[in-house]
């Protein structure tokens, strides 16, 4: 590529860069555990938890089983424990690509 064609789509990307920064946009990496699904919306699903154990929760009456190498998450993405994570709040969750009733990774609703 010539220089002339590198520095205008060096400024064009950087336009476009600071018009997002303006703008407020935000741009949120999803981490996929793996071997789970790419989630709809960055998640399979939400609900309030009335359950949980070493290996199985239960969401809006669902039960699932929990991925032995399950994770757990703060709303910011930051880890977290199964300690922490109280019935009656709101999780988000991923399930796994092999079982769609194993959740791999749990994350607490917040702000």
């Amino acid at each position: 590529m010539s220089k002339t064609i590198i520095r205008v789509m060096t400024v064009l990307c950087l336009v476009f860069f600071a018009g997002s920064l303006y703008a407020g946009d935000a741009v949120i990496m999803t981490i996929k555990p793996p071997g789970a699904h790419e989630p709809i919306g960055n998640f399979e699903g939400n609900g309030i938890l009335q359950r949980v154990t070493n290996t199985s929760v239960v969401i809006n009456d669902a039960l699932y089983h929990l991925s032995p190498g399950v994770t757990y998450h703060n709303y910011d993405g930051s880890l977290s424990s199964a300690d922490a994570f109280p019935v009656g709040i709101r999780v988000w969750f991923v399930l796994s690509i092999d079982d769609d009733n194993t959740v791999m990774s749990l994350w607490k609703e917040g702000g």
